[in-house]
């Protein structure tokens, strides 16, 4: 590649930068190659989650903070408290990307299951069913499809102690 550059006293010259085109392309390159990285090492995603392969506990704990962070968007029923409504349980299903939540403003208990995913580095949800509280200290579904119910559950909780979202001890 050739460029055509006049000098201060009107002379022209004529430079050859091959060196210079050959190290902007490897820089593209570069670029390019970390633009598509696998969503597996960007640290800003939850890896085992995001790379399909069997998450972590630590993967499940970030997860349940985020959506719980979420819940008064995620919520389909508006909160009858000031405080807004509070994520109390997660429970993931295991090897699949939808998890219960359990939530309540103090007033209200309620119960959704989620599908989860990452688009462009954002955690996306969608409710697929919502569940009342029942008499027997389970949940009735009121809209939706309990398509999960068989599925191995990985429950988490809230631990007011130490701020931190733990795995449910059975």
């Amino acid at each position: 590649m050739t460029f055509l550059v006049s000098s201060m006293k009107g002379k022209s010259k004529i430079i050859l930068i091959p060196l210079a085109a050959s190290s902007l392309f490897l820089a593209a390159g570069i670029f390019l190659k970390i633009a598509e990285r696998p969503a597996s090492i960007l640290p800003s995603k939850i890896k085992g989650i995001m790379a399909g392969e069997t998450p972590t506990l630590r993967d499940y704990a970030s997860l349940a903070s985020q959506l719980a962070q979420r819940i008064n968007a995620i919520s389909p029923t508006p909160s009858f408290g000031a405080g807004g409504w509070l994520a109390v349980r997660v429970v993931f299903l295991e090897g699949g990307s939808s998890a219960y939540l359990e939530y309540t403003d103090t007033h209200v208990a309620l119960r959704l299951l989620i599908g989860y995913t990452y688009i462009s580095e954002n955690l996306e949800t969608k409710v697929l069913a919502t569940f009342v509280p029942n008499e027997l200290n389970g949940w009735t579904l009121r809209s939706g499809q309990d398509e999960a119910r068989t599925s191995v559950l990985l429950p988490y909780k809230y631990n007011g102690d130490s701020g931190q979202w733990i795995p449910e001890m059975k």
